[in-house]
């Protein structure tokens, strides 16, 4: 009949733009991903410019203020490509971070848990998200294979603090802690515009589930309650802080919470999940610790842990952690400026590339013109 062929024409369109859309979509995020391979390597060409103002004292500061901008390109065009192509929706909890910059100096530690090889990204998008903040105001930890990786050199560039991948022993530790101190006295410097917060996750490792069971043994072991959803943490760089940072004026802990324990795959960024990608931040600041004794310090760190350990409980349980600040919270309006910035930067790159490259082929072929000119003429 008439209607059941309408019908079925109304079924196939349909079908036709659900693949439509999700072939549109897939393009996108290789579009995205693509871009974000230029990006990169056009900011290497441009960091490797700025490096030499890195050893000298009177352009060491110039070299910084150039590289932080550089970085906070990098992490605006991740947020955005998350944002756009993955369908990352931030979900903010607790407070807020301070704005960088402000006198007297705040300044501290900012923790957060691993739980998943997109937490860099994710906490970008997170701090992206706040006034006055951005990548300037951070001095992240490490582990050292993170060198190996490639945007490991970006953070070696901005004198980020890589520790461990050595064999275990007494070198191998002092190299750690002198690393670690030069780390906390650029932090404690006066100087409002440089770092503000030492930057790492106290279990020192991304969570993986055979870790989740050693953590658990070991807990077991101790004859102390496990954490279910956390890596027991580690003291060594937290008890350094506690006792280096003289004044420390505050502790900001970052939890990072994915919606049913499933965290985000890095493709999942260009490319989405079915259901959605709800990121879930919550942050409190804590008074820094009085007592920084290594005994009384590991019970303090272990506490708070316990505490985060609820709060993804929460999270899991009924969907959301407590004291909610907004839902959907989009990038500052300042991220989109940045955006605009990068795509000049590349066609800017690709035209100086460009006019190079019509140079030379002019050079060669007027040095051509010119050598088969004398040597007929030689003969």
């Amino acid at each position: 009949s008439t209607w059941g062929l309408c019908t079925r024409l109304a079924h196939l369109l349909a079908c036709s733009l659900v693949v439509a859309v999700a072939m549109l979509r897939k393009a996108l995020g290789v579009l995205a991903g693509l871009f974000l391979v230029v990006q990169y390597l056009v900011f290497v060409v441009y960091a490797t410019v700025v490096l030499p103002l890195k050893f000298f004292g009177p352009t060491r500061r110039l070299f910084h203020a150039a590289l932080n901008h550089i970085f906070n390109l990098t992490s605006t065009a991740v947020t955005l490509v998350a944002w756009v192509c993955g369908g990352v929706r931030l979900y903010r909890y607790g407070t807020m971070l301070p704005p960088h910059g402000t006198a007297p100096k705040r300044f501290g530690m900012l923790l957060f848990n691993h739980l998943s090889y997109t937490d860099a990204p994710m906490l970008g998008a997170w701090i992206s998200s706040q006034p006055g903040v951005d990548a300037s105001s951070m001095r992240w930890v490490s582990i050292r294979y993170l060198l190996k990786l490639p945007h490991g050199w970006l953070h070696w560039m901005r004198d980020d603090i890589f520790v461990g991948g050595r064999p275990k022993g007494e070198l191998s530790e002092r190299l750690d802690t002198a690393a670690l101190l030069a780390g906390l006295e650029r932090v404690a410097d006066s100087d409002p515009a440089g770092p503000q917060w030492l930057f790492f996750a106290p279990e020192g490792s991304i969570q993986t589930p055979h870790l989740l069971k050693k953590s658990i043994e070991w807990a077991n072991q101790k004859g102390a309650p496990p954490l279910q959803h956390l890596l027991l943490p580690r003291l060594k760089a937290f008890a350094l802080a506690c006792n280096r940072l003289k004044g420390m004026t505050d502790i900001f802990d970052a939890t990072i919470g994915y919606p049913d324990a499933k965290r985000f795959m890095p493709l999942e960024c260009l490319f989405g999940r079915r259901g959605g990608m709800p990121l879930h931040m919550h942050c409190r600041r804590i008074a820094p610790p009085q007592d920084t004794s290594d005994e009384a310090l590991e019970v303090w760190l272990t506490q708070l842990f316990r505490e985060k350990d609820a709060l993804l409980e929460q999270l899991y349980t009924t969907g959301r952690f407590p004291d909610p600040i907004d839902e959907g919270a989009l990038p500052r309006p300042i991220i989109f400026f940045w955006a605009l910035e990068n795509v000049a930067l590349l066609f800017a790159y690709f035209w100086l590339l460009g006019g190079v490259l019509s140079g030379l082929g002019v050079a060669v072929g007027v040095a051509l013109v010119y050598g088969v000119g004398l040597n007929l003429l030689l003969r």
